[in-house]
């Protein structure tokens, strides 16, 4: 009869550990549901983020891009006109060399 009532309080812990590592699995289950949702949810705000973020910065690079053509245009237009100075430039420097060896090569009266 003792060993009865011992065999039914081991069998009874025994449910009680068993019943334990149930509520702890469950847990557990519980807390991959959790923080799978939670990780599904989070990916989705990110690629949304994301997503924004693209939008934005193919529309900064567009802004930029014609701003950058204009200045570009800008550029053009100021070297083609150095070039012109330049050339006009060289062309006095010619025709003051020119008077120069004129006058310098003038017998003196």
């Amino acid at each position: 009869m003792y060993f009865a009532s011992l065999d039914a309080t081991v069998e009874g812990l025994q449910q009680q550990v068993q019943d334990v590592f149930s509520r702890i699995n469950d847990g557990r289950k519980e807390d991959h549901r959790v923080l799978s949702g939670f990780r599904d949810s989070l990916l989705q705000k990110v690629s949304e983020l994301a997503e924004q973020l693209e939008e934005r910065l193919f529309h900064i690079y567009g802004f930029h891009n014609e701003l950058i053509q204009e200045r570009l245009q800008a550029l053009t237009e100021v070297m083609e006109s150095v070039e012109e100075v330049q050339a006009e430039l060289r062309h006095i420097c010619c025709t003051v060399e020119a008077a120069y060896r004129d006058l310098c090569l003038q017998p003196e009266a």
